[in-house]
């Protein structure tokens, strides 16, 4: 019954297309980040705790406490590299990658628009 009136309410995220991407590219960053020495943010690791839970409210909340863009921010970091197969800028254009990917999964499926 809970599952049906968060289906109906808007609040579940089950049923949004973006859902299964979200949650893949959440786990990805997480792994690279712990593979390549940073220490994960919480927020991170609510925002994934909340998708899992299928909390709208909380993912929103964990999501926009997450820094994005400037010094400091989430993706103003340099991953050292840790495995024999990369290189700086291997694992630069990766990172990268993963957290363009996982942004836009995530701003899809909370349906976040940019405001400038």
């Amino acid at each position: 019954m809970w599952q049906i009136v968060g289906i109906l309410s808007g609040k579940s995220f089950k049923w949004n297309h973006s859902f299964q991407e979200s949650l893949r590219t959440t786990k990805t960053i997480i792994k690279f980040c712990e593979e390549h020495d940073r220490p994960t943010m919480p927020a991170l690791r609510s925002f994934l705790a909340a998708l899992e839970a299928d909390d709208r409210d909380a993912a929103l909340k964990a999501f926009k406490s997450i820094p994005f863009g400037g010094n400091g921010s989430f993706a103003d970091w340099i991953p050292p590299i840790k495995f024999e197969n990369e290189n700086a800028e291997y694992v630069q254009v990766v990172f990268e990658a993963i957290n363009m990917k996982w942004y836009l999964a995530a701003t899809r499926l909370l349906d976040i628009k940019k405001t400038n």
